[in-house]
């Protein structure tokens, strides 16, 4: 650029463009890429003149010839690498509906409900194939004396009611049988001695099922030994909600209560030992429980120990019995030890 005169002459290539930045300046662009800021000096704002007169519309002149295309821009610098991505490593579906998703970096998103509306009911699907038969199941039956031996399958129960004696059917046969209460089977007609023997000591006491109460024999004597049966022995017991008092021993510490309930369901064989302590404390447990038919009723037991009658008199040992159904008859005896 040369100075002639105080006017700037411009060595460079042609104009390429101009462009206007304020009242102050202009900005020119050659054609060899370089770009000068040219800043005018500010102008004197002189007496406004009068208004001429409007001059005629020039000729419109002709269309400049295209420029030249300017130069390439420079490449611009690489960005900073972005952030890793995340990605979806395991989706599941909660007992909720709700749809759980576990990124790659270890976050877990709920994702809402994705569970859609019940559908219509399917159509029933087809019948199985019928399963095996079962095996048989084993039978009860009740007799007067031992069972005939033509009675009954293998596994099959027989319960001697005349004697009470429990049978289970063998290849065998019915065998001989057991013993369900205590004492010979003809109950009524024996006496146990719990003293070890004669001579002395506690006075043997049995009570069979259903005999009068009669008078005990003393000194270990067999001898007019007394039978006491159950209180309210073959009565009903209507009520299921209160125990109902069924023995009392007035003298010992120790008894056994054997009882027979019939309701219109089924029946019930139990045997049940209570005892005493030195003070109030009794204690009760069930020696074996028989149950018959369809819907047999179930018999609970509850003890006291209660003073006696008389002033001296030993406490009581009373025993209580309660039932889950209505009772049409109630049967039974104590023996006691």
């Amino acid at each position: 650029m040369a100075d002639n005169g105080g006017i700037q002459e411009v060595n460079a290539g042609g104009i390429q463009a101009i462009r206007q930045l304020d009242a102050e300046g202009f900005v020119l662009e050659t054609t060899d890429g370089r770009v000068y800021r040219i800043a005018l000096p500010p102008g004197v704002v002189g007496p406004m003149g009068p208004k001429g007169d409007k001059g005629e519309r020039g000729v419109q002149g002709e269309m400049g010839s295209p420029g030249a295309d300017g130069l390439d821009g420079r490449d611009g610098m690489n960005g900073n690498d972005g952030k890793d991505g995340v990605s979806v490593t395991l989706a599941q579906v909660l007992r909720n509906g709700d749809l759980a998703l576990m990124l790659s970096n270890g976050d877990v998103i709920n994702a809402g409900k994705v569970i859609g509306p019940q559908g219509p009911q399917g159509l029933p699907g087809r019948a199985g194939v019928p399963g095996p038969a079962g095996e048989d199941g084993s039978q009860i039956y009740l007799t007067s004396g031992p069972p005939n031996p033509a009675t009954g399958q293998d596994g099959d129960i027989a319960i001697d009611t005349a004697n009470w004696k429990l049978y289970q059917k063998s290849s065998l046969g019915w065998g001989s049988g057991n013993d369900m209460l205590p004492g010979a089977n003809n109950l009524d007609a024996q006496v146990r001695r719990f003293n070890g023997g004669g001579g002395g000591g506690r006075s043997p006491r049995f009570f069979g099922m259903g005999a009068p109460s009669m008078p005990g024999g003393g000194g270990g004597s067999t001898t007019g030994a007394g039978l006491e049966q159950i209180l309210g022995y073959g009565n009903a017991l209507p009520t299921i909600n209160s125990p109902v008092l069924v023995a009392i021993d007035a003298e010992g510490d120790a008894m056994l209560v054997d009882l027979w309930g019939r309701s219109a369901t089924g029946t019930s064989f139990v045997e049940v030992a209570a005892a005493k302590g030195p003070g109030t404390e009794s204690a009760h447990s069930t020696v074996f429980d028989i149950k018959m038919s369809a819907d047999p009723p179930t018999l609970s037991f509850s003890t006291a120990v209660v003073a006696g009658v008389n002033p001296g008199d030993p406490p009581q040992l009373q025993v209580y019995v309660q039932s889950n159904q209505p009772l049409l008859e109630l049967r039974g005896r104590v023996t006691k030890l």
